[in-house]
């Protein structure tokens, strides 16, 4: 069974919707090849688009790591956004571990070639002062290549605090393509952390696409080829990290999301969107109606109503292992993913 989402739900792909975070407007980056940086195999230049002088090209091995010390000003969720390219053909997974405690694994996948960088965002809690954030490998081909680590740091509890900090959500550049007139509609976000006077340069498998950056838009449309696409931010002349696209559309115009019935006497009803593990993906929340349901207005018994997640990406939530049902007439709220999972008040005949 599949959720389908269409063009209408573009947006859904990208990230955040209920976890706000108190940010600066300018990450603080952390290169790989960095003072009290440490990669578990050698730091290279290669592979061209990298940020620095160099990117981290662990061993192949599951445990292969890179080490990098974070400073915080204040403790806080904090954002942190890896870059990397990975010109195999699978994902290559990586456990963060802030300060000894695991965060969550990121998939890191494909980029279409070593020279497409693009990013992965997860979020953090962080202490006050040094922080410690390993990247660890676990599968046997190692970690992809790694470029910098971008931190967006805490500050003022208040939009608009005066001091340059202000909330935000943790917003990806949302990069989405769409089959339309015999080629691939790219389009993306503009962030409300961009320059005004930003432009775009989109890629194809790591080459070039418009001949100069785009401004007063944010689509392409590529009419010669297909392939892997990702779009980078130019201010003042610079390039910035490449966002790799997180939504393709069939020919059709629509996704299929696979999900996980409960079982046979159930059947999808509603759904909504929603970031809730706060790690900036959306999770997809499905209600699962009973065969037997009834309208408050018939005589009769109505089983549980469940909601369950199924994760965008690979997330903390999702799929037949997480789910909160309760008892006819109450509701449950779940700890670990906030949701809210409600059943149907039984009427007596």
């Amino acid at each position: 069974m599949a959720l389908v989402a269409g063009l209408s739900g573009l947006a859904v792909v990208a990230s955040s919707a209920l976890a706000l975070n108190t940010a600066y407007a300018d990450p603080i980056r952390y290169e790989a090849e960095g003072s009290g940086a440490v990669c578990d195999g050698v730091i290279e230049s290669n592979h061209t688009g990298h940020s620095g002088s160099g990117f981290c090209n662990t061993d192949n091995a599951v445990g292969a790591t890179l080490e990098l010390r974070v400073d915080a000003a204040a403790a806080g969720t904090m954002t942190l956004v890896f870059g990397y390219a990975n010109g195999g053909t699978d994902s290559r997974p990586g456990e963060v571990v802030v300060n000894g405690a695991s965060v969550r694994t990121a998939q890191f996948g494909a980029t279409g070639a070593w020279t497409s960088w693009t990013t992965q965002t997860v979020t953090a809690q962080l202490d006050p002062g040094s922080n410690t954030v390993r990247l660890q490998a676990t599968g046997a081909d190692g970690l992809a290549n790694i470029d910098y680590l971008d931190v967006t740091t805490g500050g003022s509890e208040e939009p608009g605090g005066g001091d340059g900090v202000y909330e935000v959500e943790a917003l990806t550049r949302g990069v989405a393509v769409v089959p339309s007139g015999g080629g691939n509609l790219v389009s993306w976000r503009l962030l409300g952390t961009d320059d005004e006077n930003v432009a775009f340069n989109v890629y194809r498998d790591g080459q070039k696409l418009n001949s100069s950056p785009i401004t007063g838009a944010t689509n392409y449309l590529d009419t010669s080829g297909d392939g892997n696409y990702s779009v980078a931010a130019v201010t003042g002349g610079s390039e910035g990290s490449r966002s790799g696209a997180e939504a393709e559309l069939s020919s059709g115009g629509y996704l299929d999301i696979p999900i996980d019935r409960p079982s046979s006497s159930y059947e999808a009803n509603d759904a909504s969107v929603g970031d809730l593990d706060g790690d900036g993906d959306y999770e997809y929340v499905v209600k699962w109606y009973p065969a037997n349901a009834k309208d408050n207005s018939q005589s009769g018994y109505t089983d549980n109503t469940s909601s369950m997640p199924t994760p965008s990406r690979e997330t903390g939530c999702g799929g037949s292992t997480w789910g909160a049902t309760s008892a006819p007439g109450r509701t449950t709220r779940s700890t670990r993913c906030t949701t809210t999972t409600v059943t149907a008040m039984p009427r007596s005949p």
